[in-house]
């Protein structure tokens, strides 16, 4: 019963004099790489072929199906990259060019480009024009007012806008050498004078919804295509702060310094209740601000003021809306200004230095999407950029026609902004924490080929960028209706 099955076979290595036979065990040879990188390669080839041979026993059908699904799978894995890429990377997936020269001025031999229409409007766009309240202006005469301007009724979305300038009674345009509009900045308020709208970057202190000045005529705020800023049905309306300057009938021997120096808020005594000393120079105290009318002038020459007499102007300016609010993303507008989100600033004379710079920057609490851009700059700018973490996104450049243009051109004044960011340019994108700057730059030397009187010196001076833009979340109190608190911006 003990004795092995036959079977079985002998283990002979137990035999008596067969231990010499006995050999250690000899491994077989190994042909597979002993690197790690060249082994991973080796799985990988065993795996690739397994897949191969599993993949040639399937029928037609089943091979059609799985190249088709990772054919989609592997679509939405570089879909996914793509927005990744363009959703992190900011201006920097632009390839900006270097800012471009500014443009030549108006050939002496033709006229500026007369204003076009802000579009070709289809059937759902319409177009209004609107003036303001008549003004009365004496010679020399600094008007500084409030007024409540007319706008469409109902609800609709502009998505266009131009501010005309100074118009007589009969339409006709004021050429700027006779009346200055140094500034006229339009508010969206309640009925209650509450501000509905504030700016997110400069809240409380430039809240304006738009910004006008001389070379608005042919520098409109036009949004690109599909775009527009919501106007609600409720108690908002525009109110709107006018400065105006009649620089006929000056005294001085040199009536362009005189002009200048009446515009640029010089102290002089009569230029206002507040222009009282010479720290005031360079204020809006020194440009009429809170005086009556006829209470501020610059010095006149009598007779010749006695000849021109009072004159009547108005503002107007053009509204292009729908009220197909379906068609339009709603946009959001900013203003950003430097320095320090100033109002305005004086540019002093240097001769060592004679292009100086001014800026400002902010750091974004919010994404966004910047649709339109356009500066906004006086006598003596050259351009204004915006930059985003240091690298430079756009330039918006100022154009001046020649001193010696007749006709509708406006020596020694800004006719046309062009735009730093349209359609054309495609949008710019904001990220939260990004550092966004506003640089402008003025001439400050003593001889500025561009004015008919140049010291180097600019007093109140501005540097505006305007910005349109497409918030990814809503900003709350921005065109929503509700009365704005300081405390609604917690970051200032």
């Amino acid at each position: 019963l003990l004795s092995p099955p036959p079977s079985a076979a002998p283990n002979l290595m137990n035999e008596p004099g067969m231990e010499s036979a006995a050999q250690p065990f000899a491994r077989m040879s190994d042909t597979r790489p002993r690197s790690i990188a060249a082994r991973v390669l080796y799985r990988v080839g065993d795996f690739v072929r397994e897949l191969h041979r599993d993949f040639k026993r399937l029928s037609p059908l089943r091979k059609w199906q799985l190249s088709l699904s990772c054919s989609l799978f592997l679509g939405f894995c570089l879909g996914l990259i793509v927005m990744a890429i363009a959703r992190s990377g900011g201006p920097a997936r632009h390839h900006w060019p270097p800012p471009q020269p500014p443009p030549p001025p108006f050939p002496p031999s033709q006229p500026p480009p007369s204003p076009t229409p802000l579009s070709p409007p289809p059937h759902w766009l319409h177009q209004e024009t609107f003036l303001s309240d008549p003004i009365q202006l004496a010679p020399g005469q600094l008007y500084f007012g409030h007024h409540i301007l007319p706008m469409p009724n109902g609800t609709f979305a502009i998505t266009a806008f131009r501010a005309e300038g100074v118009v007589e009674e009969s339409g006709k345009r004021v050429p700027l050498h006779q009346v200055q509009l140094h500034a006229w900045h339009f508010y969206l308020r309640n009925k209650a004078g509450k501000p509905v709208h504030t700016d997110p970057f400069c809240p409380l202190r430039l809240d304006q919804l738009f910004e006008a000045a001389p070379e608005s005529l042919l520098s409109p705020i036009a949004f690109p295509h599909g775009y527009g800023y919501i106007m609600k049905d409720d108690d908002r309306q525009f109110h709107s702060t006018i400065n105006l300057i009649r620089t006929e009938g000056l005294s001085g021997s040199d009536a362009a310094r005189a002009a200048k120096e009446c515009a640029e808020c010089y102290y002089a005594p009569g230029k206002g209740p507040k222009c009282t000393s010479p720290a005031a120079n360079g204020t809006l105290a020194c440009c009429g601000e809170e005086a009556a009318d006829g209470q501020a002038t610059c010095a006149t020459d009598t007779a010749a003021a006695a000849a021109l007499g009072n004159r009547t102007v108005q503002l107007r300016y053009t509204i292009q809306y729908t009220r197909h609010l379906w068609r339009v993303t709603p946009l959001q507008t900013a203003l950003l200004s430097a320095p320090g989100c100033e109002p305005f600033f004086n540019v002093l004379r240097n001769d060592t230095h004679l292009e100086q710079r001014f800026n400002y920057s902010v750091t974004m609490k919010f994404d966004a999407s910047v649709k339109f851009a356009i500066g906004y700059l006086r006598p003596g700018g050259i351009n204004i950029s915006m930059l985003v973490n240091g690298r430079r996104a756009c330039t918006s450049y100022a154009s001046y026609p020649p001193l010696t243009s007749t006709g509708a051109a406006e020596p020694g004044h800004i006719t046309q902004m062009s735009p730093c960011i349209d359609a054309s340019e495609g949008p710019v994108a904001l990220r939260i924490g990004d550092q966004v700057e506003v640089e402008a730059w003025y001439f400050a030397g003593r001889n500025d080929s561009r004015l008919p009187f140049s010291d180097g010196t600019h007093l109140s001076a501005a540097a505006y960028l305007y910005l349109g833009f497409e918030p990814d979340a809503p900003i709350r109190d921005m065109g929503s209706g509700e009365e704005v608190e300081a405390s609604n911006f917690p970051w200032l």
